[in-house]
């Protein structure tokens, strides 16, 4: 298990200039998961996407929470850290195409922080 002290930037998105807008997080299966750096204030606009909420060790993201917003703008999930600094940065992986797809994203994301 890898674990999820932190996300690793997307060498591709690297390769071309996009910094790290893209990273991929590692769950306890060994399946990474790409999620894109937006801004705290879209989070309302996120229904139906797993969220990862991360705050920054020097320049390494390191997740506190993670879960989703509904489709009424609810946010719900899991502490997976304790928060060091004020300073957030928030992820969302949106290529979980359905609830149950999701719901096996957090799991499988979750038990890798334990």
């Amino acid at each position: 298990m890898l674990g999820l002290n932190s996300g690793r930037v997307a060498k591709s998105a690297q390769d071309i200039g996009l910094g790290d807008q893209f990273r991929y997080w590692r769950g306890a299966s060994g399946r990474r998961y790409l999620f894109s750096l937006i801004r705290n204030p879209d989070l309302c606009d996120l229904q139906n996407g797993v969220v990862l909420e991360a705050t920054m060790k020097g320049s390494e993201p390191v997740p506190v929470w993670l879960g989703e917003v509904d489709a009424e703008g609810t946010k719900r999930g899991f502490s997976i850290g304790q928060a060091s600094s004020t300073k957030r940065r928030v992820f969302a992986h949106f290529l979980a195409g359905d609830d149950n797809a999701r719901s096996a994203v957090m799991r499988d994301l979750v038990a890798a922080s334990a």
